[in-house]
């Protein structure tokens, strides 16, 4: 498997889950007036699930995934072809996310203090668990920004050391854990997407509390909102720049009924519907593994 991996799209297909609980429901007899100790209990809803976030390695060669061990989640891995030969890599963590690096040696992940969601990065090592912490524990948010094979030993961050609410764009040094600053937020912006060399491509501003405005960023990182036939892309939600920098995928939302996947040509702007079906919600989530395999032929 390359590192420039497949294009996976996670779906919500919201009314024909509600049909098949609906019918679940019915198959185990649960109607309105049934007992109180046939309910499912609220702390296994609520609970984190057994295993969840599974990854491949770069080089194919090892699975991962987040596993509930004393009610947090930690990272297992296992060779691809054995699955069930796992290992617990982590102990006593609380990680919400995590990543491979390109080497396939480490893995990156984002872990809070005490439940205090200020998220910190740390990187293991998985031959000898050696654990590098990337950014302060305590008192300050970090975000995962980029990973790029193009970039082996630099990581995109956004920490808010400067003020609580606002992240600053930074590029890590995995070799020496320095940080060097390569975008100062002053416009808040709440998301950034950058391309496969490292550099800030686009960005997401809250406009209100409907919307938001999209901003591309040219060469000097200068920023300019994007505009589709002179209108701002308000109810459209950025999610992923293909490895060549060509396309940009979104959610939008602008239909009545349901949203739908499409993608924004950088350069001449012009938008192509990917997938929209009336019965069908797209979720947020969007995982990356092959930029080189069309969506379109994922559907």
């Amino acid at each position: 498997m390359t590192h420039s991996a497949r294009l996976i799209l996670v779906f919500i297909l919201s009314h024909s889950f509600s049909i098949i609980c609906q019918a679940e429901s019915s198959r185990a007899g649960y109607t309105a007036d049934s007992s109180i100790d046939d309910l499912v209990p609220i702390k296994t809803i609520f609970a984190n699930p057994e295993k969840i976030g599974v990854r491949v390695s770069p080089n194919g060669k090892y699975l991962s995934y987040l596993t509930n061990i004393d009610g947090r989640l930690n990272i297992k891995i296992a060779p691809s072809d054995k699955f069930f030969e796992d290992k617990l890599i982590t102990k006593q963590q609380n990680i919400i996310s995590y990543s491979w690096l390109p080497d396939s040696r480490h893995i990156l992940y984002l872990q809070d203090s005490d439940g205090d969601e200020n998220y910190y990065i740390e990187i293991i090592n998985i031959d000898n668990l050696k654990v590098t912490r990337i950014t302060e524990k305590r008192g300050v948010k970090a975000k995962l920004v980029k990973v790029s094979s193009k970039k082996p030993n630099e990581v995109l961050i956004a920490i808010n050391i400067r003020s609580k609410g606002v992240f600053d764009l930074y590029k890590v040094n995995l070799i020496t854990s320095q940080k060097t600053i390569i975008y100062q937020n002053d416009l808040k912006f709440i998301k950034y997407i950058a391309d496969e060399d490292l550099n800030l491509r686009f960005a997401l501003r809250t406009k209100d509390k409907f919307g938001h405005d999209i901003y591309k960023f040219d060469q000097n990182n200068k920023a300019t909102i994007l505009k589709i036939r002179g209108k701002s892309l308000y109810i459209v939600t950025p999610l992923h720049l293909t490895s060549d920098g060509k396309y940009l995928y979104a959610i939008d939302r602008t239909l009545k009924d349901t949203s739908m996947l499409i993608r924004i040509n950088t350069i001449s702007n012009k938008v192509e519907r990917v997938f929209h079906n009336k019965k069908a919600e797209l979720s947020d989530s969007i995982a990356m593994i092959d930029n080189n395999i069309s969506p379109l032929d994922m559907l």
